[in-house]
């Protein structure tokens, strides 16, 4: 659901009017201004960084061990990298709303190594102390809190059956089954919750 121009200061007014900024300066931020100018220099070298930051995760990870995880990891850096191509496309093309859509599913998808760690870290102290090799499931952890964040807003944007939203949703379902090849593998080894 794409919206330019005045369009933009409504639909922001409508749902953003929380975030601290006026009316008056939620419109001017779109059309023009020292701040509008501010955010494409700084957006332009935030994302060359987070294309560098990516690309070295990437790169470490294939210097450890293969497995089944392979597939949320590298997947979770694909959809990074799409996400934050997708949304400079769209502040390029002017299309504010579907721009902040996407940055929003970047900043989501950058945060979910970060909670992968927080629920291993909750899985390691519900389990009594086993070692984190040892168990799994937290890319399900972290993708329940992705979408509480996420699913929210565009529910109330009416964006949930955009392709954007669906993409991002068959992501996080590709992560889900490679986090659970992986954790099937160990369960049926014998290796789940091995204490050290």
């Amino acid at each position: 659901m794409a919206h330019n121009g005045r369009d933009s200061c409504v639909h922001d007014l409508g749902v953003d009017s929380f975030s601290g900024f006026s009316s008056r300066h939620r419109c001017d931020w779109l059309h023009g201004g020292k701040r509008k100018r501010w955010h494409r220099i700084n957006g332009y070298i935030a994302s060359f960084l987070a294309f560098l930051i990516t690309v070295e995760a990437v790169v470490l990870q294939m210097h450890k061990e293969v497995s089944m995880r392979y597939i949320a990891i590298f997947l979770n850096a694909f959809m990074i990298i799409a996400n934050l191509t997708i949304g400079v496309y769209y502040a390029r093309a002017k299309q504010f709303a579907c721009h902040k859509s996407a940055m929003a599913w970047t900043c989501a998808w950058t945060a979910a190594p970060g909670m992968v760690r927080i629920m291993a870290y909750l899985l390691i102290w519900v389990s009594g102390g086993c070692n984190v090799e040892t168990l799994g499931f937290f890319v399900w952890g972290a993708a329940s809190i992705m979408f509480a964040c996420v699913y929210p807003t565009a529910a109330l944007l009416k964006e949930v059956k955009t392709k954007l939203f669906l993409g991002n949703v068959c992501g996080i379902l590709l992560a889900l089954f490679g986090d659970v090849a992986g954790d099937v593998r160990l369960i049926l080894s014998g290796g789940w919750c091995a204490y050290h």
